[in-house]
């Protein structure tokens, strides 16, 4: 078996502990995620509610300005640009699937060269995250999805991920 696609999770497997939490520290406003993300830890939260909770505190924010947070962060699984190169050079694509927003998953295309993003699409208006999004959280799903557009047969997958909504 040919791995033809490795796909990676992104909040506890790519960035720690979330997406999230790694701009909002910087920006100022991370103590408004803390109990969220408490509570999600906890299983009292499930992710769902907790997207909607967090994402509030992102709307009218610059996604540059988020973007240069991510890039000075320390909160990235060290070696991510080695393994990525390496699935590169042995012949596979690599995604990254997450129910993360797209303006903030994209990073990873310009930080360790991740080819396809499967993501929460949502609306930036003006360089600013606008308040509407389409929660995507059926991981599967949405690999799913990927694959049939790429015509990659799932036996030729992998999956990577840390949490009770990944991909079984």
């Amino acid at each position: 078996m040919t791995l033809k696609l490795v796909s990676f999770d992104l909040d506890g497997t790519l960035i720690h502990p979330a997406i999230f939490n790694a701009i909002a520290e910087p920006l100022g406003f991370g103590d408004k995620l803390e109990e969220t993300t408490r509570l999600y830890f906890e299983g009292k939260m499930s992710a769902d509610e907790t997207f909607h909770a967090d994402y509030k505190h992102f709307v009218g924010r610059r996604v540059d300005e988020m973007h240069e947070a991510l890039r000075a962060s320390e909160a990235w699984t060290p070696g991510i640009s080695e393994a990525v190169a390496t699935l590169h050079k042995e012949g596979a694509l690599v995604a990254v699937t997450t129910d993360q927003p797209d303006w903030a998953a994209a990073i990873t295309e310009e930080l360790f060269g991740v080819d396809h993003l499967v993501c929460s699409p949502c609306e930036v208006r003006h360089g600013r995250v606008a308040g509407s999004y389409q929660l995507q959280h059926d991981k599967m799903a949405n690999l799913v999805r990927l694959l049939k557009a790429l015509k990659i047969d799932p036996a030729n997958v992998a999956h990577i991920g840390n949490g009770r909504n990944d991909i079984p």
